[in-house]
């Protein structure tokens, strides 16, 4: 029997993987949504940009739990900005 294939079983290993926080998420998905309407309003995608920057500043110092509500907050407003464009 020749050595050309080898199957290795990995189902009891924890892989090593980097999961994204989840105010990584929300400033992915707040990004996601400012690129979408970048299109249709740039002048607001930049003042909203500038308001990310400002509760990332603002809320630096908090516990993440109050990080978080601020960001999942100004992404709701985002959202319900963004249905205006469809």
């Amino acid at each position: 029997m020749k050595d050309r294939l080898r199957l290795k079983d990995a189902t009891h290993l924890i892989a090593n993987i980097a999961l994204p926080s989840a105010l990584r998420l929300v400033a992915q998905t707040r990004e996601q949504v400012l690129s979408a309407a970048e299109g249709f309003a740039p002048g607001e995608v930049a003042a909203q940009r500038e308001q990310a920057t400002a509760i990332r500043a603002a809320t630096a110092e908090l516990k993440e739990e109050q990080r978080l509500l601020a960001r999942v907050t100004h992404l709701r407003a985002l959202v319900v900005w963004g249905e205006q464009w469809q």
